[in-house]
């Protein structure tokens, strides 16, 4: 019986995934990419396959809550999904930040399969799963939780109904119309994130560790990018400030991977 419903859950998950490379080109090339180093996560990979960022690479929680949460996302009620909607999965306990709600993304395809990479490391795959082998991952917190940063780390306790995630679907729009729409756009911004994310995009691909000719790189671009986010948008606080911000932090995230104050 077991090894029956084992035979029919993979055959239907081949057959679907199939169907689902044909329906998203980027589900397709997700599936067929190996990370060869840490970086591209469960927030990226649900935001790239649905198509609302162009490459692959860490995206942080405030990026991810940024746009998800903006007017570029529609709410869905639960019931009404489409293939290509992405599954939020969100901490409901008291007294977090709103950052720290955030727990894991996904972008659900059927009633029964969803794509999924489960961390930002690298010998997590993308891979096509069962919404039962996500939600017993992502659904649930631990008694005891223990929020890391890079100033601190701080232990706190859920309990009752407070220890079970919310689960929350939406459906982006296009982001690169939303951006043009901003007075505050900048078109050398722009072109400093491409360079930065293609650079990325290869590296996080190569079997070889990134070296300091790269490294240098990196920062000269990040620098320029910082320098370029102040010119275009000073104290400004619009929708594609914001977001360049928060591009920027995850960029410097995924090339330095600071080791938090905490732990030194």
């Amino acid at each position: 019986m077991g090894a029956s419903f084992l035979s029919l859950l993979l055959t239907t998950a081949y057959a679907f995934t199939a169907q689902a490379q044909e329906l998203n080109p980027r589900i397709q090339f997700l599936l067929s990419t190996k990370i060869t180093h840490h970086g591209p996560n469960c927030w990226n990979s649900a935001l790239f396959a649905s198509g609302v960022l162009a490459h692959f690479r860490f995206t942080s929680a405030k990026e991810f809550k940024h746009l998800i949460d903006s007017p570029l996302c529609l709410k869905v009620p639960a019931g009404q999904q489409q293939p290509g909607d992405i599954q939020v999965y969100r901490r409901t306990m008291p007294d977090i930040s709103d950052e720290d709600r955030e727990v894991h993304a996904n972008v659900w395809l059927n009633d029964q399969l969803t794509f999924n990479k489960k961390t930002d490391f690298s010998t997590a795959a993308y891979e096509v799963t069962t919404h039962a082998i996500v939600n017993e991952s992502y659904g649930q917190t631990a008694d005891i939780l223990r929020f890391d940063s890079v100033e601190k780390s701080v232990a706190v306790q859920c309990q009752g109904d407070t220890c079970r995630n919310s689960i929350e679907y939406r459906r982006c729009g296009n982001l690169e119309n939303m951006k043009r729409q901003d007075p505050h756009y900048s078109a050398q911004v722009e072109y400093l994130v491409s360079s930065m994310e293609l650079a990325i995009q290869q590296q996080v691909r190569s079997p070889a560790k990134a070296s300091p000719a790269w490294n240098a790189y990196a920062d000269k671009v990040l620098t320029s990018l910082n320098t370029s986010i102040q010119q275009a948008c000073g104290h400004e606080r619009s929708f594609y400030c914001e977001h360049s911000r928060n591009v920027l932090e995850s960029l410097t995230w995924q090339v330095h991977r600071p080791q938090p104050n905490w732990l030194k």
